[in-house]
Parts: C-alpha cells; structure tokens; sequence
C-alpha cells in the first residue's frame, strides 16, 4: 500500500544564513481523512439523486491516489539578479 506524504521540506539559501524547515504534515492527515469520511453521505446523496450516473466514490479513489502520487516531488526555484540569488527547494517525501 503506497501512503501519503508526511514530510514537507523547504530550503531557502542565498546571500544570509540557509534556512531549512521540516513540516510535519502528517499531522494533517487525521483530519483530511476526516473530512473525506464526511463526504461520503454526501457522495451517497449524489449517487441517488443523479442515478449512478456519477460515481463519487472514483472521486474519492482518485484525490487519495494524487495526494500518494505526492511523495518524492521536488520543486527548485533560483531567482536573482546579478550575483545576489536566492534559491528555494522544496521536497514532499
């Protein structure tokens, strides 16, 4: 079973002193899956009203399987002018 991310890393680096910051999103997650519990009457509802011509439950299926497909995503971005850049990384593991 793949799971989701549970750390956020973000480093800034330039001129100053590099700053490094760990978020701990795993903290996050016990309410995420508590607000996808609570979709789920709502995706019932929708399945009867529209008679199944919709299925809320792909959807569901769907945004747990991006937010897996989340981990090891790496974003860097330099910006400056001249000699004076930042640099910013960001790593979802």
């Amino acid at each position: 079973m793949i799971f989701p991310p549970a750390i956020i890393s973000i480093g800034i680096s330039g001129n100053r002193r590099p700053l490094r910051l760990w978020l701990p999103i795993i903290l996050l997650w016990p309410f995420i899956l508590i607000g996808m519990l609570l979709l789920v009457p709502v995706a019932l509802i929708t399945q009867i009203i529209l008679n199944g011509s919709i299925k809320p439950f792909s959807i569901l299926i769907t945004l747990y399987e991006l937010m897996t497909a989340l981990c090891g995503t790496s974003i860097r971005v330099t910006a400056g002018i001249n000699s004076h850049s930042e640099n910013v990384s960001v790593f979802i593991q």
